[in-house]
């Protein structure tokens, strides 16, 4: 497991990690990623649309590439995850189902939430 994955949006490099979460309506992986420098969320690179995933293995999900463009090359070449061929609909936009792999996410322990006053 690495540390940390570099994410590059606009002209600036994040330093990431995958967490593993679930949406609450049906239980299916949702993926954050967790800015490790501000400690806190850069963003749900997964989408939770109504769309039958293509089998019941709990680290699959379709991905969020109308947020973000370059997501399926990122998750590839940093082997998080892969593409398993399928792809799910919502509204006007298509997103490609990825099969995660379940080494690169890291506890949830490390990632640390704040109280505001």
């Amino acid at each position: 497991m690495k540390d940390y994955y570099i994410i590059k949006c606009g002209k600036k490099d994040y330093k990431v990690f995958p967490q593993k979460e679930k949406y609450l309506n049906n239980g299916r992986l949702a993926v954050m990623l967790i800015d490790i420098e501000e400690d806190i969320p850069f963003g749900i690179i997964t989408k939770n649309i109504q769309w039958p995933l293509s089998s019941n293995n709990e680290y699959l999900a379709f991905v969020d590439v109308n947020n973000f463009p370059n997501l399926e090359n990122w998750l590839i070449q940093n082997n998080i995850a892969k593409p398993t061929g399928y792809t799910g609909f919502s509204g006007f936009c298509s997103y490609p189902e990825f099969e995660f792999n379940k080494d690169v996410f890291f506890p949830r322990t490390l990632f640390q939430t704040h109280s505001y006053d």
